[in-house]
């Protein structure tokens, strides 16, 4: 499910992504796999803006935060 950055939306697409990534773990075996994935669901609201931020900053360092730690940010 795509994510718009409503605050009272964002555990229902925790849920939904983590229920994602586990029936495929096949798929995504790494933190960078799972970030990169969640942040391309992030496409209207305030989301959107905030995932471009993200995903230009883990570029540019090559690191990528475990996803507990994604999900709290």
């Amino acid at each position: 499910d795509d994510f718009d950055g409503t605050p009272d939306k964002a555990q229902r697409w925790i849920s939904s992504t983590d229920l994602h990534f586990d029936i495929n773990d096949t798929i995504y075996t790494s933190d960078k796999k799972k970030v990169y994935v969640a942040l391309s669901y992030m496409k209207d609201g305030t989301a959107a803006s905030w995932s471009e931020a993200k995903m230009t900053k883990y570029k540019d360092k090559n690191a990528y935060p475990h996803m507990g730690r994604f999900y709290e940010n």
